[in-house]
């Protein structure tokens, strides 16, 4: 399956369709196992949605998933609010709307329903390589969608409106920004910071809520990009991993996995590529496990079902198991522990 979209909830990777193909589904990451989540809708036809999720800070137990786009014929504008399909639905759901007993909302929760307002997210834009979208904010309350050739629209998603919004004059005036073929990638909720990625140019993009405005830096340009689209992106800590694509200048797919650090801002190819050829997969990030999931994509003219976990480890991340050891072990670890952590620090560092 290629173009499909996922997002990412505890220790699952959830599957909201793809190229054609309605169903949705929960990969368990421990358990190494996928369960049914739901359908769209039979009239919508996939081929060019985004998909994108937010979590409340009153309600751990569930998160909102809203999901727009379709195909050049149809598109369409749903959310579902997610609750585990590995667990009972029996504990009380929480928010539930003052109007609306326990029951109903239950009777809501895992199926897609149109969006609030009837708010329509598409505004023509049917084919995703032209759009993105990420949610951000410190209580993840703005949608950011952003339309080629350089329009960033922002929905509040507290009263699902759109408010009003204005790119800094130079941007549009030198047509220095340009959204071809991009992807975005959140950077910091707090600061309402995100990451624009193409095969130009690069731009940090960071939204000023009492203004209403949009400032800009440009960020260092990926040699490794060049002329290259249909790739995948996602944010790993303080890395972005760029996976995969097409090259129109040896018209072949890629297995590249290209990395950029935020902190140090420069770009590197991972010695790793993937395993196969691949463009238009999904990539998604488990903080918990410390893995990124490569899902679907198209190679050698044909679509996969293939599922590929990378290991991501920082020395925050082996600081913090060694710590786990530490703990579990009654503070005498063995020497080995002591050992490895030692070595890994050295070889990251180094």
């Amino acid at each position: 399956m290629d173009t499909l979209q996922c997002v990412s909830f505890r220790d699952e990777i959830l599957i909201c369709g793809g190229r054609y193909n309605n169903d949705c589904y929960s990969y368990h990451i421990v358990k190494q196992e996928y369960k049914r989540i739901c359908s769209y809708p039979s009239e919508i036809r996939l081929f060019g949605h985004k998909v994108v999720s937010y979590t409340s800070h009153t309600d751990t137990n569930t998160v909102t998933i809203i999901s727009f786009g379709g195909s050049f014929t149809t598109s369409h504008n749903l959310m579902m609010r997610y609750q585990s399909v590995w667990e009972e639905l029996s504990p009380p759901i929480q928010n539930a709307n003052e109007n609306e007993s326990q029951s109903q909302v239950k009777a809501k929760i895992n199926k897609w329903i149109p969006l609030p307002n009837r708010l329509d997210l598409n505004k023509g834009y049917v084919e995703s390589r032209y759009v993105g979208a990420v949610v951000s904010g410190s209580n993840n309350e703005f949608l950011f969608i952003t339309r080629k050739p350089h329009t960033i629209d922002v929905v509040d998603l507290r009263s699902f409106t759109y408010l009003e919004s204005h790119i800094e004059e130079p941007l549009i005036k030198w047509n220095y920004l340009e959204f071809d073929d991009h992807s975005v990638v959140p950077l910091n909720n707090q600061k309402k910071q995100f990451v624009i990625v193409n095969e130009k140019k690069n731009w940090l993009i960071q939204f000023n809520e009492k203004s209403k405005r949009f400032s800009y830096n440009t960020l260092p340009e990926c040699f490794f990009l060049r002329r290259h689209h249909r790739f995948s992106c996602c944010r790993f800590h303080n890395q972005i991993f760029v996976v995969g694509g097409y090259s129109n200048e040896s018209y072949k797919l890629t297995n590249q996995i290209c990395v950029y650090n935020t902190d140090e801002y420069y770009w590197s190819k991972c010695p790793l590529p993937m395993p196969r050829n691949l463009a238009d997969c999904a990539v998604v990030a488990n903080y918990n496990l410390f893995s990124l999931h490569v899902i679907g994509g198209v190679g050698n003219l044909q679509s996969h079902d293939s599922h590929f976990a990378l290991i991501v480890l920082s020395e925050r991340d082996i600081q913090q198991m060694i710590e786990y050891w530490w703990k579990h072990s009654g503070g005498k670890p063995s020497k080995w522990v002591r050992d490895i952590g030692e070595l890994i620090v050295q070889y990251l560092t180094n």
